[in-house]
């Protein structure tokens, strides 16, 4: 599954989200051998800034919705529009099936 986490503190609107994403087994364990690719869908008022994965190898765009992992990691950060709740779900594309959400309330 992937375990998504706040990294840093908790944003206030017009905020920046860090989150990071980690592959991890029933015990809650990194995988650090997983390298496939995690999309981001957002519900609320919020914004992807960005995914990355610190493979300095890859050259793909920062801002796209989708990132292949690196060592079983991910981080996204995400803008926090307004107040209000929000949800932020990942998942894998490809055979591999792995799904992580994280939910917040922003508040002003």
């Amino acid at each position: 599954k992937l375990c998504v986490k706040l990294a840093g503190d908790e944003p206030k609107a017009g905020g920046l989200l860090q989150l990071e994403i980690e592959a991890v087994d029933d015990r809650g364990n990194l995988v650090d051998n997983v390298d496939i690719e995690v999309s981001c869908e957002i519900s609320g008022e919020a914004k992807l800034i960005g995914i990355d994965s610190v493979d300095l190898k890859n050259l793909e765009i920062y801002g796209k919705a989708a990132r292949k992992m690196y060592a079983g990691k991910l981080f996204a950060i995400i803008k926090a529009e307004q107040e209000g709740k929000l949800s932020v779900n990942f998942k894998s594309n490809g055979e591999t099936m792995l799904e992580g959400k994280f939910d917040i309330t922003i508040k002003a």
